[in-house]
């Protein structure tokens, strides 16, 4: 599978949690912190309506 058809996977999955209202089963792990710490780490979740972000150090 190639970057391009994981990424749409992804999406469409994502988007499949959104349509039936279950955002709640989408979670983040992460591990340490990046430069794109808060668009990442803190807005994603947000943006598809997950409370679910975990970090490296909650695990």
């Amino acid at each position: 599978i190639s970057w391009e058809e994981a990424i749409g996977e992804i999406a469409d999955r994502i988007m499949d949690l959104r349509e039936r209202e279950e955002t709640e089963k989408f979670m983040l792990t992460r591990g340490r912190y990046t430069y794109l710490r808060p668009i990442i780490y803190n807005d994603l979740p947000k943006i598809i309506g997950s409370p679910n972000n975990i970090s490296h150090s909650a695990i």
